[in-house]
């Protein structure tokens, strides 16, 4: 059964340009044959809908597979979809794709349209669809849509309708740059260099050492601080648990068995070798020579070539790849390199590019009897772990026939135990420390009767609540001892604050640190942007507040500080970096004004038009990522 939604509210920002071109565009394009949709059942044609617009299901399909593949590149490891789901992948994906469809919508609701020039161009301008000569190919267009299971006419529908988003997007964002004053004011706050000189203010200087805190100045200080003597709500659980380094004892290995697991994690321990990889994409082989021979020459970098396009080192990062995630010719090039360096230009899966070789990982071979005691140490604990886990089917049908925790412990290999718990403790001792046993025991309440669970770590344990206790102070007399080292702490930092003040004023009368017999330390330079985080914290706290010329004695529950800030001075707003900042500030500022006027476009859309989602259809999408 379809879902009705009537508020959906996309989440995440992006770049302007990233919304015209990667969604409106690219959401559509990379549900095609050889962008990820190989496997995918194409008779599941929409995953659901925003009004009267479908949200295409092989373009979610080719988003999520594209997003999974970049996070696969930058780990080194496969993403499946079920990290995907568990990460909130697809969920961004599902959210993304719905605004989507939402500003297409409103783009056929305000009667917006495009004409068949504008579509062809589009269409002309995908690089899939070009030959090797980089000019569109009618039979590679024809071939692609029939290999994806899509019609031409569907298809350049689909291209319209984003168009037309894309010219209702323009007409709605033209003009929305920031008032001038809002980047001079924010680079001015930022740019302000600060100069300034502190001293931390020593017992030394004190006549004599405080006298010890009173009983009236122990209650009132204990009296301030309840925070420092509530303890949380408590739960007092009893608990039975099974790991499986209790079941190692159990567990017996053969040499035919410890060498078929030295076979099976052959990619373990014969790795063969990996290079870090950068790839660069052109338009053709021409262009991609002609950039290398700028790199050789010294005329360019690979960073200025970056640059040039918009693009991010996130944006063309490989990861550490082996031979087998090249093609052939890419490969030979990439792997042809003695050191690192720019390899190529060679064909690859995105057609003519270079290849930046950031680090060679050279191959790796460990022995069978080099590998023998890490095998039979994982080895041991992965049987341990299946012992563990055909023990949880019997364990949990006794405690369904009504057996307590101490009569598995006694009939089991489960041990039993107690925890005194609250929400705000973190125990490093299994079976508390694990995540699954913090969870369970928050839930935990009266009537609850005990049930088995593992963990992820294979741990079985099952838990019964005791008794429970409320939060609450703790009288003074429990905590006296702590209490009286704090009001004995507070009178020795307002001893300190009162010769601090007697300081400033003899600072302020023109005296000098020096002859104040402090010793000072003195920091030029510092901005809000760059603040210098090796000062005592009120010292970074209190400069950046403070006047050119004024003095202030500062302090923490360990200390004094006496503080003088020696210059402030303003950014140079005309000069070239200024400049360049400033256009980058409002460059952003425009940015997020764009985002926020078509999230809000996006979330009213859907709300007035209703998101309706097809769960049938999700699952038919997700199934094929599987």
């Amino acid at each position: 059964m379809a879902k009705r939604e009537t508020s959906e509210k996309p989440k995440g920002k992006k770049h302007l340009s990233n919304v015209l071109v990667l969604v409106l565009l690219g959401l559509l394009l990379i549900g095609l044959g050889g962008y990820g949709v190989t496997g995918f059942n194409t008779q599941v044609r929409s995953v659901g809908a925003v009004g009267d617009t479908q949200i295409d299901a092989a373009s979610y399909h080719g988003l999520l597979r594209q997003r999974m593949d970049q996070v696969s590149q930058q780990t080194g490891e496969t993403m499946t979809f079920d990290q995907a789901e568990q990460t909130g992948l697809a969920t961004a994906v599902l959210q993304q794709a719905v605004a989507t469809a939402a500003l297409q919508e409103a783009a056929r609701r305000a009667g917006l349209s495009v004409g068949d020039e504008e579509v062809a161009r589009r269409v002309g301008n995908v690089p899939a669809f070009q030959g090797m000569d980089g000019k569109f190919d009618p039979d590679t267009y024809r071939d692609l849509l029939k290999r994806s299971g899509r019609t031409i006419a569907g298809f350049e529908d689909s291209v319209r309708q984003e168009a037309s988003a894309d010219l209702l997007q323009r007409a709605l964002l033209n003009g929305l740059t920031p008032p001038q004053s809002y980047g001079n004011t924010l680079l001015t706050f930022l740019g302000e260099a600060r100069a300034a000189t502190w001293a931390p203010i020593p017992d030394s200087l004190l006549d004599a050492a405080p006298a010890a805190p009173t009983e009236d100045e122990v209650k009132a200080w204990y009296d301030a601080h309840p925070d420092r003597f509530t303890l949380p709500d408590r739960k007092q659980i009893t608990y039975a648990w099974l790991s499986p380094e209790m079941m190692l004892g159990q567990v017996e290995l053969t040499d035919e068995e410890l060498r078929a697991g030295y076979e099976a994690r052959t990619a373990e321990f014969q790795r063969p070798e990996r290079r870090m990889v950068d790839r660069l994409g052109f338009a053709d082989m021409a262009a991609a020579q002609a950039a290398k021979d700028a790199i050789d020459a010294g005329e360019t970098t690979f960073d200025a070539l970056l640059a040039e396009r918009g693009l991010s080192e996130a944006d063309v990062d490989l990861g550490t790849v082996g031979r087998p995630a090249l093609a052939a010719e890419a490969a030979d090039a990439v792997f042809g390199l003695e050191d690192t360096g720019i390899a190529g230009p060679a064909n690859s899966a995105v057609g003519p590019a270079l290849f930046r070789v950031n680090a060679i990982l050279s191959a790796q071979t460990t022995s069978y009897e080099d590998a023998l005691p890490q095998l039979r140490s994982e080895l041991s604990l992965e049987r341990a772990a299946q012992l563990v886990q055909q023990e949880m089917e019997p364990l949990d049908d006794q405690l369904a026939a009504g057996a307590t925790l101490e009569e598995l412990a006694a009939d089991s290999p489960m041990q039993l135990g107690t925890v005194t718990w609250d929400a705000q403790s973190a125990p490093d001792a299994d079976p508390a420390a694990q995540p699954e046993f913090y969870n369970a025991a928050a839930a935990l309440a009266d009537g609850d009767f005990p049930e088995i669970t593992m963990a992820d770590s294979g741990m079985l344990f099952a838990m019964r609540l005791g008794s429970q206790q409320p939060s609450e102070l703790q009288p003074l007399g429990d905590v006296r001892e702590e209490a009286e080292k704090g009001a004995a702490e507070a009178k020795r930092v307002a001893a300190l604050e009162a010769e601090g003040d007697s300081l400033k004023a003899r600072l302020d009368d023109g005296e000098d640190f020096a002859a104040l017999g402090l010793a000072p330390q003195t920091r030029s330079g510092m901005t809000r942007q760059s603040p210098a985080y090796d000062l005592p914290r009120p010292v970074l706290q209190a400069v950046y507040d403070m006047k050119g010329g004024d003095t202030a004695v500062v302090t923490d529950d360990a200390g004094a500080w006496l503080l003088h800030v020696d210059s402030v001075s303003p950014p140079n707003l005309g000069s070239d970096q200024a400049r360049a900042a400033l256009a980058q500030v409002n460059q952003d500022t425009a940015r997020a004004i764009a985002d926020d006027v078509l999230r809000e476009l996006s979330r009213e859309v859907t709300q007035e038009a209703g998101l309706e989602l097809n769960q049938t259809a999700l699952n038919a999408v997700h199934g094929a990522l599987r």
